[in-house]
Order: structure tokens, then sequence, then C-alpha cells
């Protein structure tokens, strides 16, 4: 296969192989395994197979307009994505085309100015030869001149010069180790000379100090660099430190480290098997992680499809923290799909172990699941009367909000009245509610109904607790109001009978607030 046919099946070029019957086939039978499960949990309930199949049918919505979503998201978005990766291809190769022409420019240039060296050299050969250093004026000013160009045209043989803004470049041993002395008894300075040695030294400079400095370092502040590094740093960086932590004697920086390579690799190492960590840390040193993980990624999702329920090992995978800043990263959610994660999340969110239920909807946020696809394993799950973890309610916020699910307001509106229902609503349930009701982008707003909903529950419980997360947490974003902890329902309620019109009334209620009860 060629190297154009191979960009264009890793860019995701190649078309769906299934057939429009199969496709539909795929939908019907997704559609009946959820409305299936509903069904089995209203009958156990006490209601009539009938009665059942239509409640569960009612609470799943439109069905026909969800179908035709799906159908559009599997056909209409994968052709305007494989237009849009030509489009991306084309300008790549007009881009490689460009910076070839300025390299063979460039080292023109270059071999145009050696030359020119070489004659210069020369002629101050011959002329040393006549004339011994310091009785010749005009000889001295050609030495003059001749040193500074000489020195601007070491390249990268020559000495390196730091980055701009690199202004730690110079910086000596002996102060860095200083500086961290000054931070082993405070946790917040650490990370701040972390970061210092990171952004402000070139990355020559940053992998000639971290090994150096490490010895010096408390277990904890190593534990502080192995973050900073692998938190947006450099590729190289980030594996120096993950490499020294995991070949620390401290088995808690030991473990930290392991656990960080899980997340760049997706490869399981630990403290008990460091033989097999440093044999495979010298097979590929050298391979990037984009190399390292387009094969790791397979071999895990067929491992964790393998065990076919939740388990210990499947556990160290949640949540699935991919690092999407590090330079590299950006496919690694392609590479997870590809492998088959997608059957892997939907294992998991039919396992009776709630824990597995929140890795399901984790790994659907890390992969990047289209949005259809995240409505139909989330909303279930959300209406499944098993009890919760409870880092489910905080997973699924957040993976609806870096989804970007239009869908999104209903299901956030619905575990918003569950919690405000208990005689003591605890924070930890209402802020991450909170957070993702007031995240919506201002196009979204628009349409939305959640400012009248979050207002009436305001208003209803009226305590310090909802007054401070939902007003800061949800309306100062949604409405542009600043939280103030004198907004109580008397405040909020004056509030909305000024702005009222611009946002959906309530039919039923003289204030056009919705009831909430």
């Amino acid at each position: 296969m060629s190297i154009a046919s191979n960009l264009w099946q890793r860019l995701g070029g190649a078309p769906d192989p299934r057939s429009d019957r199969e496709i539909q086939d795929d939908i019907e039978a997704e559609f009946a395994f959820h409305l299936e499960q509903r069904e089995r949990d209203l009958v156990a309930r006490g209601l009539s197979p009938e009665k059942a199949h239509a409640e569960a049918a009612r609470r799943f919505g439109n069905l026909d307009k969800v179908r035709a979503e799906c159908r559009r998201v599997q056909l209409g978005g994968r052709i305007m994505l494989q237009r849009i990766t030509l489009l991306l291809l084309v300008v790549l190769l007009a881009t490689v085309a460009w910076l070839s022409f300025q390299s063979v420019n460039s080292q023109r240039e270059a071999q145009a100015e050696i030359q020119a060296l070489h004659s210069e050299v020369s002629q101050l050969m011959l002329a040393l030869e006549k004339n011994p250093i310091g009785q010749s004026s005009q000889l001295n000013l050609g030495l003059s001149n001749f040193a500074p160009r000489i020195l601007n045209f070491a390249g990268p043989s020559g000495p390196r010069m730091p980055k701009p803004g690199a202004t730690e470049e110079t910086t000596s041993l002996d102060t860095w180790l200083a500086r961290f002395r000054e931070n082993a008894l405070s946790e917040s300075h650490t990370p701040e000379t972390a970061l210092l040695l990171r952004q402000q030294c070139s990355q020559d400079r940053a992998l000639e100090l971290l090994p150096a400095v490490w010895p010096k370092l408390g277990w904890e502040q190593k534990l502080c660099m192995i973050d900073v590094m692998t938190d947006g740093g450099s590729e190289p960086l980030a594996r120096a430190a993950v490499h020294l932590g995991a070949t620390d004697v401290d088995a808690r920086v030991a473990d930290h480290a392991f656990l960080k390579l899980r997340e760049l690799t997706l490869l399981r190492f630990d403290a008990a098997h460091r033989a097999d960590y440093l044999a495979w840390h010298e097979a590929n040193k050298d391979i990037v992680l984009y190399d390292v993980v387009e094969k790791s990624a397979p071999a895990l999702v067929k491992e964790l499809l393998g065990f076919g329920k939740w388990n210990e090992i499947c556990a160290l995978y949640s949540p699935l923290v991919l690092h999407p800043d590090m330079p590299g990263t950006a496919a690694f959610p392609d590479f997870l799909l590809e492998a088959g994660a997608l059957d892997l999340i939907k294992l998991w969110a039919r396992d009776p172990d709630p824990k597995a239920r929140v890795a399901a909807v984790q790994w659907l946020a890390a992969a990047k699941v289209d949005e259809v696809t995240a409505r139909m394993i989330v909303l279930p799950i959300l209406a499944e009367s098993a009890p919760r973890d409870p880092a489910l309610l905080p997973a699924v916020c957040e993976a609806l909000v870096t989804l970007d699910c239009t869908w999104r307001s209903a299901p956030l509106l619905d575990d918003l009245a569950k919690v405000m229902r208990k005689q003591q609503p605890e924070r930890a349930e209402l802020q991450p509610i909170a957070v993702a009701l007031g995240n919506f982008s201002d196009q979204e707003r628009e349409a939305q109904a959640e400012v009248p909903t979050i207002l009436a529950w305001i208003c209803r419980a009226n305590s310090p607790l909802a007054n401070e997360v939902l007003g800061d947490s949800a309306l100062l974003h949604l409405t542009g109001v600043a939280f103030d902890p004198t907004h109580d329902a008397a405040w909020w309620l004056n509030w909305w009978s000024i702005h009222r019109a611009n946002y959906p009334n309530a039919a039923d209620t003289e204030n056009g607030l919705p009831r909430v009860e």
C-alpha cells in the first residue's frame, strides 16, 4: 500500500465498510437492548408487560427522531469528516512543499556563505604569512569582522541559544538545588519551581538539569516534578521524569510514575516487575508515544474485553487520562475507538458493579464518542434505580460538557431535581450539576430553559448552599450576574421580574417560573 494510502487510512478517510442496512440493523439492535432493559426494570416494579413497554418507549423520547439522528451521524457526519480530512491533507501537502522549497533556498544560501568564508579564510592565511598579528591594522580589522560571522554561522553544531523567553537557561545547578531546598517545606512553591524549569529552560537544558536535581528532592517533590513534566510538557521531558520516578527506590514515587506511564502509554508496569519495565524502556526509549499507543491500545482493549466483567485490572484504567495537551496525543482517542473501546464501554455500562458504570462514562469522554452514542449509553445509566457510585454523577457531568452534548440540559435538570428534593442536599452532588449547567455556550443559552428552572429551585430551597452553588457555578455563567451572598430567593425573584421576558415562561404559574416539587 502507498504512503498516501496509509495516511488516508490513518486520518479516517476510508469509508465505512458497512452497508446502509447493516448500519440500520446496528442502530435498531442498540435501541432494542435499551428498551428491553428499561421494560424489565418497570416490570420488576410491578407494571404489566404492556404498560412497561409503553412507559419505556415514552421515557426514551421520540424514537424516530433519535433513529434519524443516529443515521445522520453514522453516514452524513462521516462523509463530511472525510471531506474535511481530504481538505486538510491537501493543505498539509502544500505546506510540506512550501517548507521543502524554503529548505532548498536556505541550503543554497548556507553553501554560498560557506564558500565566502573559505575565500576570506584563504586571504587571511596569506596575510598572516606576510604580517604577524598586531603589526597590520588592516589584518586586525579583518579578524574582528570575521570572528562574529563565524560565531553566527555556527548553526546546529555551535552553541545552542535558549528559546525566546528562556530566562533560566544559564542558571547554575547550585541555584536550582537551592531553590528546591527552600521549597522542600512548601507545597505551593515546588510546582512553581518545577514549572519554571520546564518553561524557562530549553528542552536540552531541562533534560540536563532534571536528573541532576532529582536525587536531592524529597519524595513529595518528586511526585510534583512528575506531575508538572507530564501535564502539558514536551514528550522527552515527560518520559524522562517518569523514568526517573519508575527507577526511584521510594515505592511511593515509583507507584506514581507507573500510574503516569499508564496514562501516557496505556501499558501496565509496577515496582514488583521493574525488570520488565527496564527491558521495555530500553527497547522503546527512542519510539515516540504516538507509535507506542497505536500498538498498545488494541492490546489493552482486547485484554479488558476478555475479562467479560469489571475487575481490579479494569479499575487501573479508571479514570482514563490521555494528556491531550501533550504534542502527539491528539490521535489517542481514535486509536481506542478503532481498537473497539465502544464495545468495552457498552459492556461496562451493563455491568452490575457501580464502578464499572463510572468507568464507562469516563471512557466515553476520553474516547470522544459522538453525542448520539453518548446519549444512548448515558441516559439508561442515569435512569437506573440501582445504587450509584459517588463518582458517577461528577463523571457524567464532566463527560456531557467534554463532549458538548446539546441534549444535556434535560438530564442535568432531572438530576438537579433529585438532589434538591433531598432533605439535606449535599454540595458534592450539587456542585458538578451546577458547573455543567453553567457550561452552555452563548448560542445554546438562547434555546435553553434551565435559567427559570434553576431559579425555581433556588426560590423553593432558599438556603445558603443552593444560593451559593447554583448562583456562583450556574447562574453566573448563564445570566452574567456575579454571585453575592445577599442574592437570596427574594433578590432573584426581583431579578426575574425584570428579565423574565428574555427567557421561557411557564404558562401555569403567576410568576412564570416552573413548578418544582
